[in-house]
Formats: C-alpha cells, sequence, structure tokens
C-alpha cells in the first residue's frame, strides 16, 4: 500500500475536476497535459510534477497545479478535501476555477500556508475577512485576474508577514482611505504591492507616504487617484519598479534636485496629468531600462542603461534626438502623437544601433525618410511613420536592407511614393515582413518589393492613385494574405487569378471596377468580408457568392447590378448591403424576410440569421408587401449592454474588423461611417427606402427593441390599424 502522503494526495486528485475545451492562459503550453497526470502509486510523490518534498523529512511542502486544466470549486460540492498538513506553499493559479473564496478558505484552514498564489482564474464575490483571518502567516499572497467585488475589508492589514501583495486586474473591487491607512502602516514588509485596476479614488495620493520603506515594486495604474502625489514618492530608498499610469486626475512633479538618486529601473506615468519639463536630475536614474512620462523630451544622453522610452501623446516638438540611437541596450522609441518636425539626418547616425521598434506616428516630421533607419538599425522590426508630412521618394533597394523588419506603416503621407527598381530576389528578401501599410501615400503602382515578401499576412494600399488591373505579376508574393485593402484606388479590372486560399478580407471599394464579378471570388474558402461597394459592376450577383465562402459581411451596394438576389445561406452574415443598384423581384425567402409566392399569413420565417444587425436594400425597384412576421432576427429584438468579448454575452455583439472603429452606412444616398467604441453594442439598421414596396407596415417591427434606424420611406405602404411602430 502507497505510503500516508500519496495516498492523501491520490484522494486529492479524485476530487478536481478538469476541462480541456478552454486555453490556459498566454503563460501556460496548452499542449501540455495536467500535471496529475504523473500522480501515480507505483512511484514516489516527491517525483510527481508540482509536488515538492521537504529534502530532510521528505513531507510535501509545496504542490503547483497551475496550468492544470482545473475546473469548479474549492472544495468540490460535498467531497471532504485533505491536502498534505504540512504543506506551505500552494499554487492554482492559471486554471478555470470558480466560486466563492470562503469555500476555499474552509479547505485552506487546517493549513499554515506561506505562499498561496490563485490567481487568473474566475472566484468572485467579496474576499471576506474569514478568509483572510485563515492566513496571517503568509508571506505571498496572488489573487489577481479574478472577479473579486466589493470593499477590500481592513483585516487585510492582519497579514502583517506578507512581503508580496497581489489583487491587480480585480476591476470591481475598491479600497477606501481607512483601510489603505491600516494596510500602509501594518505590511511594514512588503516589497511588492500590486493593485492594478482598482478603485481607489477614495485614497489621497500623499497617503501613498505611509507605505513601508522597504517597497521594491509599486503598481497602482489605472486606480482612479485623483490629487497631487508628493514628489517623496519617487526617493523611496530601494523603490526599482513604480507604475503610476492611466490615472489621468493624477498631478504632480518629479525630483529637480540634482541629488536626486533612485534604484529605479521602471518609471512609468503614462496618461497621468503630471505638469511641467522633464527635469534634468532623470539623467541620474542610471538603472532605468523603462521610462514613459508625459513632458519634454530630455536634451541629454545620461541613461545609458535604457531599454524603453515611451513618451506618446505629449507636446513634445522639435528634432528627434540622434543621441537616442547610441545607447547600447534601447530596444523601443514611442514617441507617437506628438509635435516633432525631423529626423536626424544620415550623417549624424554613423553606427548600427540595438533599435528594434520605432513608433513616431501622429507628428509633423518633413523632408525625406533618411536611410540610416534601414542601413544601420539591423535588429529593426517594427517602423510605424505615418500620419506626417513625409515626402520624396523610397526605393526598393533601400527597404530591402531592412532584414528583420516585419512591420511596416507609412500610411498617411501624401507626398511620399516609392519606386519599384528592379530587385534582384537571390539578394533582396523579405523574410519576416508580414505587416504592411502605405494606404494614402503617393503610390502608382504595386510595390515589387512586396514580391519577395513570402510571410505577407496584411496589405494596405487603399487611398493612393494605382490605375488599370491587378494582375498575376503584380500579385506575387501575396499567397499567404489574410486582409488586403485597395480602396479608393484606380483601379478597371482584376484578372481571374487571385492569391491563396487564405485571405479572409477583401476591400476594392471606390475604384473604377467594370464587367461582373469574377468567380474567382467564389473559390477563396477563407473570404469573410469582402467590399465592392462604389464601384462600375454589373451583371448579376453570381449565386456562388450566396453559397461559398460563408460571409459575414458583403458590401455591393452603389454600383449597376441587375436581376435578383441570390439565396444565401444562412449562419454567418452580419451585414449585406446591396442598396443603388437595379436589383428587382422578389426578395428571397432565405433573408428571413418574405416569399412572395405564398399566402403571407401561413408563412413562419426560420431564424437564419439570428445575428444579421445591418440589411440595406434601398435605392433598389423591389416590389411586394411586408408580411406581418416580416423579421425573425434575434439581434435587432433586444437591447444590450457594452459587449464582453470574453463571456457568452458577446453574443449580438458588433464586430468590427482589426483597426476598425466605425460603421459604414447609407442614407438618402450619402454614404455616412458612424465612428464607434470598441465595445460598441449592436449597430441596428433596416433600410428599404426607395423601392416599390406596397401594404400596411408590419406590427412585428414594433418588437425590434434593440432597432436604431428603420428607413421604408419613397415606397408605396398606407396606414392600416395594425401597423405599429412600437419601439423603433
Amino acid at each position: 500500500m502507497p505510503p500516508r502522503r500519496e495516498l492523501s494526495l491520490l484522494h486529492f486528485k479524485t476530487t478536481l475536476s478538469l476541462d480541456f475545451s478552454y486555453y490556459p492562459g498566454f503563460a501556460c503550453d496548452s499542449t501540455s497535459p495536467p500535471k496529475t497526470n504523473s500522480w501515480n502509486e507505483t512511484t514516489n510523490c516527491c517525483l510527481w510534477e508540482g509536488v515538492t518534498c521537504d529534502k530532510v523529512t521528505a513531507h510535501v511542502v509545496a504542490l503547483d497545479l497551475s496550468c492544470s486544466w482545473l475546473i469548479g470549486s474549492l472544495p468540490p460540492p460535498k467531497k471532504p478535501l485533505f491536502l498534505p498538513p504540512r504543506l506551505q506553499r500552494l499554487n492554482f493559479a492559471r486554471n478555470n476555477l470558480d466560486g466563492s473564496i470562503s469555500s476555499a478558505a474552509t479547505l485552506l484552514s487546517q493549513l499554515s500556508l506561506t505562499h498561496l498564489d490563485l490567481s487568473y482564474n474566475y472566484f468572485s464575490g467579496p474576499i471576506s475577512t474569514s478568509f483572510l483571518s485563515q492566513f496571517v502567516s503568509l508571506t505571498y499572497l496572488d489573487l489577481s485576474f479574478n472577479q473579486f467585488s466589493g470593499s477590500i475589508p481592513s483585516e487585510i492589514s492582519l497579514l502583517s508577514n506578507l512581503v508580496s501583495l497581489d489583487l491587480a486586474s480585480n476591476d470591481e473591487l475598491t479600497l477606501d482611505e481607512h483601510s489603505f491607512d491600516l494596510l500602509a502602516r501594518n505590511l511594514s514588509k512588503l516589497t511588492n504591492l500590486n493593485f492594478g485596476d482598482i478603485d481607489m479614488s477614495c485614497v489621497p495620493p500623499p497617503s501613498l507616504l505611509n507605505l513601508t520603506s522597504t517597497l521594491k515594486h509599486l503598481s497602482l495604474s489605472s486606480c482612479e487617484l485623483d490629487g497631487e502625489l508628493p514628489s517623496e514618492v519617487f526617493r523611496f530608498p530601494y523603490l526599482q519598479y513604480l507604475d503610476l499610469s492611466w490615472n489621468q486626475n493624477l498631478t504632480g512633479y518629479l525630483p529637480k534636485s540634482n541629488n536626486w538618486t533612485s534604484p529605479l529601473k521602471h518609471l512609468d506615468l503614462a496618461y497621468c496629468n503630471f505638469e511641467g519639463e522633464i527635469p534634468a536630475s532623470l539623467g541620474n536614474l542610471t538603472q532605468i531600462t523603462f521610462l514613459a512620462l508625459e513632458g519634454v523630451l530630455p536634451s541629454h544622453s545620461g541613461l545609458q542603461n535604457l531599454d524603453g522610452l515611451h513618451l506618446s501623446d505629449n507636446l513634445i516638438s522639435g528634432e528627434v534626438p540622434s543621441w537616442l540611437f547610441a545607447l547600447p541596450s534601447f530596444r523601443i522609441l514611442d514617441l507617437s502623437n506628438n509635435k516633432l518636425l525631423s529626423l536626424p539626418t544620415d550623417d549624424q547616425i554613423q553606427n548600427p544601433s540595438s533599435l528594434k521598434e520605432i513608433y513616431l506616428r501622429s507628428n509633423h516630421i518633413h523632408g525625406s525618410i533618411p536611410s540610416f533607419l534601414f542601413h544601420h538599425l539591423v535588429n529593426l522590426t517594427q517602423l510605424d511613420l505615418s500620419s506626417n508630412n513625409l515626402s520624396g521618394v523610397i526605393t526598393s533597394d533601400m527597404l530591402a536592407k531592412a532584414k528583420s523588419l516585419h512591420t511596416l506603416d507609412l500610411s498617411s503621407n501624401s507626398q511620399l511614393s516609392l519606386t519599384n527598381s528592379h530587385i534582384h530576389h537571390d539578394n533582396y528578401t523579405f523574410n519576416e515582413l508580414y505587416n504592411v501599410t502605405l494606404s494614402s501615400c503617393n503610390i502608382t503602382r504595386f510595390p515589387s518589393f512586396l514580391q519577395t515578401a513570402k510571410k505577407l499576412r496584411y496589405l494596405d494600399l487603399s487611398n493612393n492613385k494605382i490605375e488599370g488591373s491587378i494582375s498575376k505579376w503584380d500579385s506575387e508574393g501575396w499567397e499567404q494574405l489574410t486582409e488586403l485593402y485597395l480602396s479608393h484606388n484606380s483601379l478597371t479590372s482584376v484578372e481571374q487569378y487571385w492569391p491563396g486560399q487564405k485571405l479572409q478580407t477583401l476591400d476594392v471599394s471606390s475604384n473604377q471596377l467594370h464587367g461582373e464579378i469574377p468567380t474567382s471570388f467564389c473559390n477563396m474558402s477563407s473570404l469573410q468580408s469582402l467590399d465592392l461597394s462604389v464601384n462600375n459592376l454589373g451583371g448579376i450577383i453570381p449565386s456562388c457568392l450566396a453559397t461559398s465562402p460563408p460571409f459575414r459581411e458583403l458590401r455591393l451596394q452603389l454600383n449597376n447590378f441587375h436581376g435578383q438576389i441570390p439565396a444565401f445561406e444562412s449562419g454567418a452574415l452580419r451585414t449585406l448591403a446591396l442598396n443603388d443598384n437595379q436589383l428587382e423581384g422578389l426578395l428571397p425567402r432565405s433573408l428571413d424576410l418574405i416569399d412572395f409566392m405564398v399566402p403571407f399569413e401561413n408563412v413562419i420565417a426560420p431564424s437564419s440569421f439570428p445575428r444579421l444587425e445591418i440589411i440595406d436594400l434601398s435605392q433598389n425597384v423591389f416590389t411586394g408587401t411586408l408580411p406581418p412576421n416580416l423579421l425573425n432576427l434575434t439581434s435587432m429584438k433586444y437591447e444590450r449592454g457594452p459587449c464582453k468579448f470574453d463571456s457568452d454575452e458577446s453574443e449580438g455583439c458588433t464586430f468590427l474588423l482589426p483597426d476598425q472603429n466605425y460603421v459604414e452606412i447609407v442614407m438618402k444616398k450619402l454614404q455616412l461611417k458612424m465612428n464607434v467604441g470598441p465595445d460598441v453594442m449592436g449597430f441596428t439598421i433596416i433600410d428599404f427606402s426607395d423601392n416599390q414596396f406596397y401594404g400596411g407596415i408590419p406590427e412585428v417591427l414594433g418588437e425590434l427593441g434593440a432597432l436604431l434606424v428603420l428607413n421604408l420611406s419613397h415606397n408605396h405602404f398606407h396606414p392600416t390599424n395594425t401597423g405599429a411602430y412600437g419601439s423603433t
């Protein structure tokens, strides 16, 4: 028979529930089996994965079941649960555990734990005083990334042995001034404190001075701190990591004294409201590796250990200093959304630089792009110079020097152009390039350097001056593309060849395309969004577009299509725009609208498109009446709160394309872009205007309580007793 300690753990194993259907998190290996798979009675438990024994007594002292696919509550309902009595360290992080923390306290009350990690789970409800009272011996407590709510009880100050306390990313938690003061005065051994995303609006910033001077790591990001921060906080003698970012009502000043010294390595004050220039004393912080501030760019180069400089969204003007490109360990430069006017010249930068990421978008930088960015920054992976005033010509030979580049954004530089100088493919290949944005430049031809970018996934050439057709030669190198944006050019036709089977989004709107839709579009099995609107396309809409691939978004408005709408298959379609064509005849039953060929009173429309939120059939010549059971669109019936994309409540939310912050609609022949937020509620529209519908307006429209826009104008409807406008 196995020894008692093995029996205890094996019994504990039988009470655990596993679920392999969820992703365990970015820090976990999704292919690894549960650690408990190695637990069996034939081996010594000290050799089991996740189990640590004391080297002298052989007692089990630590249990690490993080990333172990665990699900359910602790303890499981109606199951006794026994853990090794000498257990000191317990880690259940990054699982799918839920329920009240009070029930877990019942399980753990028998132990004298020093380390407890329950982070990245789904525990909810308050952090109860009964839970805290069980763990006065704790030195390490991590409850971050759960769903706790309510006030943090003052009894947390009883955990006087704590060295590390992390309650971050429980955004329903609050902390009042009294509880914070007790915590600050009693937890005198703390070296790490992380309260990020906790509501501390009732805690005045001067209270931070009551924290113990032993702190090395202090993170209070997004805590709604309000008021002036005493500069003495920056003088804590052991503080290495300070994050006060995203406290937009937090004011203050950095110490200006020349004798300001600090072991700070990470200082983040981004999106605060600090005032004044960045003092020269900042150069005394010789250990700093990460810096995100608001103010004026330092004019010195004393920050020799700097790894990243983040000074976006300020009022910084002048030239980007050349000394930034000479720091030995410098990797990330972010000066976006400022008022910078120029870059260093080639003669100022003569030596290779360690920089990997440069973000200078939304400034006023003018002139040509210096070649040192490609020649001397041999490790450069991301370059963003978008939304500036750059001009001149970029040659393919220049770009080809950047061997490590994977993201290039030069968009919204209207005077910047590219030449298609000859590239010998054996000498110049873009082995890493996968994201290229060249929209709103002065480009007249498809860039030839893209032909060697075999990993290219995202390409935006919209709003340029590219003319003619898209040939097979032009699209060489596009085989791996998933997103392609070519709108607002002067393209006239596309050949029957298109790249690969991986394309998911294709936008060729607002060009001069004519002829019929190539049937090759129907062969793109991954295509989810197709926009051919605002062109001169004609003919009938190919029936294959209605069946393959399963579109989520199809925009064909403002063309010259005629004939009938094909019968779209149910399921994924969310947006269908066909307005301003010459379509006619009967609407297909598959659209959940009507079947004109049978008595309307007997039609029970299937719920084919429960997620459809925008349907625009305006400016056509459709005819017929609208039946009483016009629509069965679930997404238009009920009002919803903001979308929660990590829960089941995301059903019916308006999902936008990557980097899209608008919904495009047409009202009275005017094409509009409505700006929306990333967590927008469903943007629901029905537009049947400018057709030849007649009869009464169905009462069922009154049930569409979430409908935001209804346009039935310019038809032949007449008032009836059953007509209803209800809550629409």
